[in-house]
């Protein structure tokens, strides 16, 4: 397959977003990522529209489905959504409206509703952050950025799927080397980490300091219970 023809990203939006979604499309070319558009990529010669949306969405590795009520109203962008689902590709679920699945078509809300969902409503860009970490860019790297101004991305399970948040953070915890899988309050002033660095640490989060590393794991940690004595 010539390299020319392979995306990162496949952007499937209605066109009434159309110029926030060209903003989404500048960021993530800065970022060196491949990224298919329509009125950048369809091409005017005698191949069918739908073919060329069909080779597209088979060689981009995210299908980045910008949702809207008009999106999910669109027999078209329903088309591509269900296309992109039904050959196994990795589907991101960009919130532009704030909308609850049950206000959207059903066959759009049965198939989103397992899926990655990012909720940025005030500014789609958030989805870059979150683009690059599933091409690779280490989780705690994104976390522990130096940058005051950064943002992090935080990931709840719910009985629905799987919602992504994008905020800027209130706390720091700047210490273990890999990603931190989980956190467990002791007491009101102290927190504990576990991480893919095979430690846990023991944090006083009113000042950001680790006042503790226990060393001795021999895989990532991933579960913390902390154990009250009655």
């Amino acid at each position: 397959m010539n390299k020319k023809d392979e995306f990162d990203v496949f952007i499937s939006y209605n066109w009434g977003i159309k110029d926030k979604v060209v903003k989404v499309h500048e960021n993530l070319k800065n970022k060196n990522l491949r990224v298919w558009r329509d009125d950048t990529e369809i091409k005017n010669n005698n191949s069918p529209l739908t073919e060329q949306l069909a080779f597209a969405i088979k060689r981009s590795k995210i299908i980045l489905c910008c949702m809207t009520k008009k999106y999910s109203d669109s027999k078209n962008c329903r088309l591509e959504f269900q296309y992109a689902n039904d050959i196994n590709k990795t589907l991101l679920i960009l919130f532009i409206d704030k909308l609850k699945i049950e206000e959207l078509n059903d066959s759009i809300g049965f198939l989103m509703s397992g899926l990655v969902r990012i909720n940025c409503y005030n500014n789609p860009d958030n989805c870059l952050r979150f683009i690059m970490f599933l091409k690779g860019e280490n989780f705690s790297t994104i976390v522990n950025k130096n940058d005051e101004n950064a943002e992090i991305i935080e990931i709840k399970k719910i009985n629905s799927g799987t919602i992504v948040s994008i905020h800027k953070p209130k706390l720091r915890l700047n210490g273990h080397t890999k990603g931190v899988n989980c956190l467990q309050l002791i007491d009101k002033n102290t927190l504990a980490s576990g991480s893919w660095d095979q430690t846990i640490k023991i944090w006083n989060f009113k000042n950001s300091e680790c006042i503790n590393t226990l060393n001795g794991h021999t895989t990532g940690v991933i579960h913390l219970l902390v154990a009250v004595e009655i």
